[in-house]
């Protein structure tokens, strides 16, 4: 079973509680945010999918297995730190949200 069907079975497991106030409830609230945000962050190839363009993420090169952030601008042309390469890039992933100081 991959993520994206757990995260549907628990989120809709969890919608069938009678409360909102339920420890169950919160504790799959949680589990749920927890995988959706793996799910964010995993490594996506190039073959399956490419970034909307003109977004900064962060990729691999097929030639070094070297990780940087480029921009794709499609046809399988991107702009990185580099210069402009096409058809080297094997996997992208988002930026990680900057980090911020949580409340107490």
């Amino acid at each position: 079973m991959k993520n994206r069907e757990v995260i549907n079975w628990l989120t809709r497991i969890r919608d069938r509680l009678m409360t909102t106030n339920s420890k169950q409830y919160e504790a799959l609230t949680i589990a749920i945010a927890a995988m959706e945000k793996q799910e964010q962050d995993r490594w996506i190839l190039c073959r399956d999918r490419v970034p909307e363009l003109r977004r900064e993420v962060i990729v691999t090169d097929v030639e070094t297995s070297d990780t940087y952030t480029a921009e794709y601008y499609g046809n399988g042309y991107w702009d990185t730190d580099t210069g402009v390469e096409k058809n080297r890039i094997i996997a992208w992933k988002n930026l990680p949200e900057p980090y911020t100081e949580e409340e107490s």
